[in-house]
């Protein structure tokens, strides 16, 4: 006789046992990580970051090439100094005149792109304001004048005193001209007449001296630099100065 057929005990539809298909199968299907959580994204905007950073430095980098080049040629500006028996001017007795040009000064007019008025540099330094805010003082010669037409033309013994004064620049903004508009008329007798580099004061901050001599006597022109950026220049009496203004 056969023995009696137990029934199975019916399974809870939800079972599932671990590591089975069913699992896995309801694994494969849970949702993807976030987008920018892939490594792909990830790649594709570092890629893209970095070409817009080399465009960028390719687009701009005359700019910046030509910006380095004006902040080198103004700080040899700030730094020039020749030695107080440097002659910049000479004018002796036949009229015929010979000048020392200051290559410094002339790169960094150039690197302004501005015009060259005077040929000749008395003065060529950093000086501060009396607050104490740094400036690029430049003080320049344009002269001797020449009157008479054609052939006929003779020197005059006088001379334009010419007074630049710069906002000292950097990579982040170029040096700026504060005052150009001051000039000074200059007796450049009795001859021979000598004009020597200008020399910065040491002492007075603001100060600076140019020496020069007129028939053999050798005095000196005084500058301060002011806190309106202007610049005021003090002549001897001897030889006389015609037309001299101060700020």
């Amino acid at each position: 006789m056969n023995p009696p057929i137990r029934p199975s005990r019916p399974q809870h539809p939800s079972h599932r046992v671990e590591g089975s298909p069913e699992s896995s199968a309801r694994l494969d299907y849970a949702p993807p990580p976030p987008l920018a959580n892939r490594a792909g994204f990830r790649r594709a905007i570092f890629w893209i970051a970095l070409a817009a950073l080399l465009i960028s430095a390719i687009a701009s980098g005359p700019r910046i090439w030509r910006r380095a080049v004006l902040i080198h040629r103004q700080n040899q500006c700030l730094s020039y100094s020749s030695g107080p028996r440097q002659i910049v001017f000479e004018l002796l007795k036949d009229q015929d005149f010979d000048f020392t040009a200051v290559a410094a000064r002339d790169r960094f007019i150039d690197a302004m792109d501005q015009r060259r008025w005077a040929a000749v540099t008395l003065f060529c330094h950093q000086r501060s304001r009396p607050d104490g805010k740094r400036r690029l003082v430049i003080i320049e010669m344009n002269g001797p004048q020449i009157s008479g037409p054609g052939a006929g033309h003779r020197l005059e013994p006088t001379a334009l005193i010419a007074v630049s004064v710069y906002e000292i620049g950097s990579m982040l903004q170029p040096p700026r001209l504060l005052s150009d508009g001051q000039l000074d008329v200059l007796q450049l007798s009795p001859v021979p007449f000598r004009l020597f580099a200008g020399q910065a004061d040491p002492a007075d901050l603001s100060h600076f001296t140019i020496d020069f001599t007129a028939a053999g006597q050798r005095r000196a022109i005084n500058g301060w630099l002011l806190d309106n950026d202007s610049v005021r220049l003090d002549f001897p009496p001897s030889p006389p100065v015609a037309g001299a203004t101060s700020p």
